[in-house]
């Protein structure tokens, strides 16, 4: 596939381009700090170098306040999701106008859960104009403590030294994956893959954004072949099992400040490229409908969990409207299409998302304890998952995550999972008999090392190209 770096060239996000929706400019950034140069008090005038320059009013960016505190500390506040103050983790921002050598210390104040990976191992990923590959900064140089300066919140401190003046440096929670980033991979990908699949536009958002359907194999389970001209032998009609195409359909991106979705999700596209022989069993066998970025303005927008509008699309699907939740309206409408065909079978429904909580991969979904609730409740296919998914997977590392039932039934999920578990009874009503499967990747896990794989991968092919 071709490398697609986000090129740190400081767009504005109040410059559109041609290629994003109309209306972006009156919309996107609000709350962002937009080349705010911050000067200590009192001072006014042309800034001076080392009078940091900090700006988020870009795609995926996110800082709405920085404070001078001393010359060399700053207090920054993660802006909060639109419409939707308690949601705070994301940023994205970047600084300019440093001096040779200058050291700072940036605190970010308002993070909204103080039980984050921070804690451990995951640390802020840092890169610049020259050196455009994402690195992760040290943990002795990151600080996840209680302040009492700030009346004893749990805040984020980064020590950092800018060693080129001409640079601009960003800072991420994580590796990003924006909305633009998607487009161009789609349409490279579908040029690729016209021979087994195609992709559509099922809805747009408020925004004007579009989401994008994949649709990968065929629906006709026809098979050709050659007519008989002799004539069989009189027997007695034999009835043979009705023929179902098989369906999964996949999504990813409910939430703008989960990015490690978005890899995993172009890294199965990809994959379904090539010419290994599960490949193409996939290909010829099921059909795959994949939805990549279920909330594109979100992601546009710089938001941790909600749209636009403040929504959690994880928490809209019995409450959807056409106005404020376009996506889950398309996505229902495609559900019952499938639901009311007779000749296809709806295997699972797998909702890709990142955690920031929680290390390793791990699955979260419901079965049912009535085996004759259905047919699609049999024990074979409840085990399905189980089988799928066991090839070699990194260890659930969390006690509470180890400590769940190998058997979950959705009264041991009302039990013991955490806040952040789908209720699958909420979010698909009309889907009885259909499988929800909620596939967890963390930020500092299994899921982010392979986009920061994947990165370098680009960024080495990128280099040697140029």
């Amino acid at each position: 596939m071709a490398a697609y770096t986000d090129a740190l060239d400081h767009t504005s996000i109040y410059r559109r381009a041609a290629c994003d929706s109309e209306e972006s400019d009156g919309e996107g950034g609000l709350g962002n700090l937009s080349r705010l140069i911050v000067r200590p008090p009192g001072q006014s005038g042309k800034a001076k170098r080392g009078q940091l320059c900090f700006d988020a009013a870009f795609e995926c960016g996110n800082l709405g306040r920085a404070d001078h505190i001393t010359d060399i500390e700053y207090d920054l506040y993660v802006r909060p999701d639109t419409c939707r103050p308690r949601a705070r983790f994301w940023f994205n921002f970047t600084i300019e106008n440093v001096k040779q050598d200058q050291r700072v210390i940036l605190n970010i104040i308002n993070l909204a859960k103080e039980t984050t990976l921070f804690d451990g191992d995951m640390t802020p990923l840092v890169r610049s104009t020259s050196r455009p590959k994402w690195q992760r900064i040290p943990r002795r140089l990151i600080f996840y403590h209680r302040s009492l300066p700030h009346r004893g919140r749990k805040i984020l401190s980064i020590a950092f030294a800018f060693d080129r003046e001409e640079d601009v440096y960003q800072f991420s929670a994580g590796a990003s994956y924006s909305y633009s980033r998607l487009q161009k991979h789609l349409a490279t990908w579908e040029k690729r893959a016209q021979a087994f699949a195609t992709r559509q536009s099922i809805a747009q958002t408020t925004q004007k954004r579009r989401i994008d359907l994949v649709t990968i194999g065929d629906y006709n389970t026809n098979k050709d072949k050659e007519e008989i001209k002799e004539e069989p032998p009189v027997t007695k009609p034999i009835k043979t099992a009705e023929q179902k195409k098989r369906v999964v359909l996949i999504m990813a991106r409910t939430h703008g400040g989960e990015p490690p979705s978005s890899f995993v999700c172009q890294g199965f596209l990809d994959y379904l490229l090539g010419s290994s022989e599960k490949a193409v069993a996939l290909r010829n066998n099921i059909v795959l409908e994949v939805i990549p970025m279920l909330n594109p303005d979100g992601v546009f927008l710089g938001n941790q969990r909600s749209d636009l509008l403040g929504g959690d699309l994880n928490r809209c699907w019995n409450r959807a409207t056409s106005y404020a939740h376009p996506a889950l309206v398309a996505v229902n409408d495609l559900l019952k299409k499938l639901a009311s065909e007779k000749n296809v079978q709806l295997d699972f429904i797998i909702d890709i998302h990142a955690d920031i909580s929680h290390e390793g991969v791990f699955v979260r979904g419901n079965s049912y304890d009535d085996v004759y609730r259905s047919p699609s409740s049999s024990p074979e296919r409840r085990v399905l998952a189980g089988r799928v998914l066991s090839p070699p997977l990194p260890k659930v590392s969390s006690p509470a995550m180890q400590a769940l039932p190998g058997r979950l039934s959705r009264r041991h999920m009302l039990k013991s999972r955490p806040k952040t578990v789908l209720d699958v009874d909420l979010m698909l009503p009309i889907i009885t008999e259909s499988r929800q499967s909620q596939i967890d990747k963390s930020n500092s896990g299994s899921a982010e090392r392979l986009a920061l794989d994947q990165l370098s991968d680009e960024y080495d092919t990128h280099e040697s190209d140029s």
